[in-house]
């Protein structure tokens, strides 16, 4: 019995997690092939996709972070509304979106402001920062989703950030 209600929770939130990898891939193959189509040699379409892979990882430090109090947020609402306490429950979810976005939007912003300093400290090469001012903006939201869905999930509502996500990579 606990073996089949372990299946099927890890099962949708797997599923959501595999949603953010088959986006990232898709979104590979169709950025090569629309500078293919533009004309770029391979070489240079490497070269041109490195420097957004720089711009991903520099913008993938806030959701990492914030990967901990998804983590942390999950079993502590589940143990209270076990236990009958929806207030501390909601309780915690509030605070947990409060956190994400003190810590988030700060990040936006500063990442926003200093893409091309943060680039130069980190790979002593500022070009095309752009790409981070641009992703930058995405922080904040990705982090609410990350803990939103952290949220949802505890509150056993495993399939709704499936769908969201699908909704979302599509």
């Amino acid at each position: 019995q606990i073996l089949k209600r372990l299946i099927v929770i890890a099962i949708p939130i797997t599923l959501g997690v595999s949603v953010f990898t088959l986006t990232s891939l898709i979104d590979t193959a169709m950025i090569m092939n629309q500078l293919a189509g533009l004309g770029y040699e391979e070489h240079v379409r490497s070269g041109m996709f490195g420097y957004l892979n720089r711009a991903v990882t520099m913008f993938n430090v806030p959701p990492t972070i914030v990967a901990a109090i998804s983590v942390s947020v999950v079993p502590a609402i589940s143990a209270a509304l076990a236990e009958k306490h929806n207030a501390a429950a909601a309780s915690t979810a509030k605070s947990a979106l409060r956190i994400t976005m003190l810590f988030s939007f700060p990040c936006a912003v500063g990442m926003c402001v200093l893409a091309s300093p943060i680039l130069q400290l980190i790979y002593n090469d500022s070009s095309y920062s752009f790409l981070l001012n641009v992703m930058a903006l995405a922080v904040a939201f990705v982090t609410i989703v990350q803990t939103g869905n952290a949220i949802l999930q505890s509150y056993g509502k495993v399939w709704t950030p499936v769908i969201n996500m699908s909704i979302g990579g599509a």
